[in-house]
């Protein structure tokens, strides 16, 4: 159990990235596997009424050493969802700064465009706002709107 809490053996430079194939990457690939194994058996035995299975404090605390040993944003794409919520949640997104909102794709967040013949049109996608959820902040099924309402923390 005190394998898992300590990212010791990891000397690499804070930020530094991995050369592939190399014995560091393979540990490093290893560990990984190991705490994404031990959420996979969480999840395979949770209780239907559970929300989700999430990996022990412990487990975390690895993930969060493994991630500052090796450059950590591209160690979140690399997680299942519920881990992935849970290292945003500590260490913000790349996408949107911690915001859980990013500038709209189809009004280039404007709040509305101009239809043919110039006519302008509020956008629908954003509701006029010129901001939208931050879809990698958000992980589950897109049109389950009361899911985003109630994880995001956001009306829309």
């Amino acid at each position: 159990r005190g394998e898992l809490s300590s990212a010791e053996g990891l000397d690499s430079p804070e930020g530094a990235a991995l050369p592939e194939g190399s014995p560091e990457e393979r540990a490093f690939r290893a560990q990984l596997d190991l705490v994404c194994g031990k959420l996979s058996r969480l999840q395979a035995v949770r209780r239907p009424d559970d929300l989700e299975a999430t990996p022990s404090d412990a487990d975390f605390a690895r993930l969060v050493a493994l991630g500052r040993a090796f450059g950590g944003a591209s160690l979140c794409g690399l997680l299942p969802s519920p881990l992935q919520r849970r290292w945003r949640r500590r260490f913000g997104c790349g996408e949107c700064g911690g915001s859980r909102r990013v500038r709209c794709p189809t009004c280039n967040g404007r709040g509305g465009y101009e239809a043919m013949g110039g006519v302008p049109v509020a956008c629908k996608s954003c509701r006029s706002t010129g901001r939208v959820v931050c879809r990698a902040c958000f992980v589950g099924d897109g049109f389950d709107i009361d899911a985003i309402r109630r994880d995001m923390g956001v009306p829309d």
